[in-house]
């Protein structure tokens, strides 16, 4: 027999179950009578978390569901609502994006960033310097997708790279400083410490020049040998990233990434990131690579959003966000469908991706967030999978009532760990039924909620 776990109920408004099959936990949460659904879910990253760290990351995954939620409930899109998540994550240095991003090899700030809506517009940043907000940059270029051509035929720009971007951003009145001050808004005494000690380790090992533990993940030394089990094969790929715990506090690799749902059920994603540490300058990984850091997209009347984080060169090559969006759309809408499409995918398109080579560590993982809406109900499910120790990623909900207005649950954040197997897999759905021909402003029933 199955084991059942209880969880805690969602102020009434939900039955909660959760089912743990192995590695795999399921968790599938059916609604009461409602009229629509808006849903934000965001993840801040894999890699090694300490107990600390996990606590940490849990708040700032919390926090960015909190500001994301808000701006739906003000009646915004939900692209608006992924760039209020990710400038949550750029403004806390527990996240490797933003303010306490990792540093290049010459000691800078260098950001990656991207969005996208269900449309096709998308907008992102790349080596961005003297950025604040390099999630808002994204966002305007995004915009500006959206709004056609320029004067005399020009086409606008989807990407702009390294001091391009801080001139777009002053143009636009957007937060920008200049980067080689000494008072870099985006630098942190930790991270300081850090690049300090990845130096030593650099210079000890000769390869300041910028040989391959610059470029992404090294291959496993000889100290590294041991068991040929796939966990121990796993942590030696992980010891030679190039974000390996220098503190012993909290290491997250890479990108932090949001997907929300608005109440007219457009899904938009989005990714932000300072890229792996004592890269060299001007790498650019897959936060501002299109099709690999985030996805978003309209198919056999589904809506997919995702989002992913880890490794960016193996990102890249892998097109992760793009193929998992893909394969999700195609995805039947039974209960077993939606979490084994996403193990097959990711297992298909990433562990088992031929363009990787087999000393690149295949460490990342995805968040993916599939809607589909009949005449009587909205299903939106929930799924994160990842390859790396562990990763923390949380959610919230808000529904909306008639004559009552909207309501927002409190947000949940979850840590998915490391098991024996090559992936650890969280799924959920929510099911609500749905009155047609309802008409509900969430600028006007705001008031009521209470995200």
């Amino acid at each position: 027999m199955v084991p059942y776990l209880k969880e805690q109920n969602h102020q009434g408004s939900w039955s909660v179950r959760s089912r743990v099959t192995g590695n795999r936990r399921r968790a599938v949460l059916k609604g009461r009578r409602h009229t629509a659904a808006m849903l934000v879910a965001v993840h801040s990253g894999c890699g090694q978390h300490s107990r600390e760290g996990v606590q940490r990351h849990r708040e700032a995954c919390r926090q960015a569901c909190r500001q994301a939620m808000a701006v739906l409930l003000s009646n915004a899109t939900a692209v608006d609502a992924v760039a209020a998540a990710l400038r949550c994550f750029e403004e806390d240095d527990v996240s490797n994006c933003g303010r306490g991003s990792n540093l290049t090899l010459d000691g800078q700030v260098q950001c990656d960033a991207s969005v996208m809506d269900d449309a096709g517009h998308y907008g992102a940043v790349a080596a961005a310097e003297g950025v604040v907000h390099p999630s808002t940059v994204a966002l305007t270029l995004l915009r500006g997708d959206a709004g056609g051509l320029l004067p005399l035929g020009r086409i606008p720009p989807l990407v702009l790279g390294s001091n391009g971007a801080r001139v777009f951003a002053r143009e636009h009145n957007l937060d920008t400083f200049d980067p080689n001050s000494a008072d870099n808004p985006l630098k942190t005494e930790r991270q300081g410490r850090a690049h300090q000690r990845w130096m030593a380790r650099l210079v000890e090992a000769g390869a300041t020049g910028g040989g391959s533990t610059t470029s992404g993940v090294t291959k496993p030394s000889a100290a590294n040998t041991g068991p040929t089990t796939r966990g121990a094969k796993r942590k030696r790929h992980l010891s030679g990233s190039a974000s390996a715990p220098l503190d012993g506090h909290n290491t997250a690799w890479d990108t932090v990434g949001a997907v929300c749902v608005d109440a007219t059920g457009n899904i938009a994603s989005g990714v932000s990131s300072g890229g792996i540490a004592v890269k060299r300058s001007g790498r650019v990984g897959q936060a501002a690579s299109f099709g690999a850091g985030c996805w978003a997209c309209r198919k056999n009347g589904r809506a997919v959003g995702t989002c992913t984080t880890g490794n960016g060169e193996s990102l890249i090559k892998s097109l992760l966000a793009m193929r998992t969006a893909e394969d999700m759309a195609e995805t039947d809408d039974d209960d077993l469908a939606g979490p084994d499409r996403l193990r097959a995918s990711f297992e298909r398109r990433f562990l088992n991706c031929q363009q990787l080579s087999k000393e690149q560590a295949h460490v990342g993982g995805v968040l993916a967030v599939r809607t589909q809406t009949t005449q009587n109900h909205r299903r939106v499910e929930i799924g994160a999978i990842h390859g790396a120790p562990s990763l923390v990623f949380g959610c919230q909900v808000a529904h909306f009532k008639p004559g009552k207005g909207w309501h927002a649950a409190p947000p949940s954040a979850d840590h998915v760990r490391a098991t024996s197997s090559p992936w650890s897999l969280d799924y959920r759905s929510v099911q609500l039924q749905v009155k047609p021909q309802v008409d509900h402003d969430p600028a006007s029933t705001a008031a009521a909620a209470s995200p």
